[in-house]
C-alpha cells in the first residue's frame, strides 16, 4: 500500500511547525497542507517551519503548494525548510525560488536555533508561540 502525504502540526520551541512526510505530489491529500498554513496565516504572524524530511518524491503539484507558503505569509523573512532532501533542494534552485526559503539541515540544529519539537493541533499555536 502506497504512503500518503501526511502533515502533522507542532513546533520547534515556540515557533509553529509542519512536519511532512510522504509523496508531495498531485493527490486530494495534498490539499491538506495548503489548508494547514490557511489555519496559520489567520492565527497570527508567526512564520511556520516546513520540515520536509519526511518527504520522499515530489512533483510540480508539491512544489506550487511549497510555494504557496512564502506567498500566504507576505513580505518577512524567509520561510524555514529544515532538513530538505537534496533532490528537493536542488529543484528550488533550477527554478530560481531558493530565497524565499531559510534552509536548515538537521533536526540537532532546529532544536539548537528554535527549541525542542513538540505536537501540537493549530488552535494551539497561538498560546504555544505567547510567552508565559
Amino acid at each position: 500500500m502506497p504512503t500518503r502525504f501526511r502533515v502533522v502540526h507542532g513546533w520547534f520551541g515556540g515557533t509553529p511547525a509542519l512536519r511532512l512526510s510522504g509523496p508531495m505530489t498531485f493527490d486530494p491529500n495534498l490539499r491538506v497542507l495548503q489548508e494547514s498554513v490557511d489555519r496559520l496565516v489567520s492565527r497570527g504572524p508567526a512564520r511556520p517551519i516546513l520540515d520536509v524530511g519526511g518527504v520522499n518524491t515530489t512533483d510540480s503539484s508539491g512544489i506550487g503548494v511549497l510555494l504557496m507558503v512564502p506567498r500566504d505569509f507576505g513580505d518577512g523573512p524567509p520561510i524555514v525548510l529544515a532538513r530538505s532532501p537534496e533532490r528537493l533542494r536542488r529543484v528550488l534552485d533550477l527554478i530560481h525560488v531558493t530565497g524565499l526559503f531559510e534552509f536548515v539541515d538537521t533536526e540537532t540544529e532546529l532544536v539548537r536555533r528554535f527549541g525542542a519539537w513538540r505536537d501540537g493541533e493549530p488552535d494551539d499555536i497561538r498560546r504555544a508561540s505567547t510567552p508565559s
